[in-house]
């Protein structure tokens, strides 16, 4: 599973959601979604780009894009892409947790 488009009904990104998905290289998170739990994506090590189509950044936690699982023998990169009007307040609010 190389994409993963969530249902835009879904409030929540459970514990562990998608964890150890090493396929997974795209995530789009409707606006929908307030919160990011924990490990939502741990250990998806090929994450590369996670678009967020909400104006309001979710509430994430440091670990909820723990893609390495603390594997500091590679460089881990993920693209974010936001709504262009709120690309300050995802830098002031978000960039902490990838």
């Amino acid at each position: 599973m190389k994409k993963i488009f969530i249902c835009l009904c879904l409030c929540a990104m459970a514990l562990f959601a998608s964890a150890q998905n090493m396929g997974l290289k795209e995530i789009t998170i409707p606006a929908s979604v307030k919160v990011i739990y924990p490990d939502a994506f741990g250990g998806c090590g090929n994450l590369k780009r996670v678009i967020v189509q909400s104006e309001t950044p979710p509430v994430a936690y440091g670990s909820s894009f723990n893609i390495s699982y603390n594997d500091t023998s590679r460089d881990y990169k993920i693209i974010l892409k936001v709504p262009d009007s709120s690309i300050d307040v995802y830098k002031d609010n978000f960039l902490q947790v990838l």
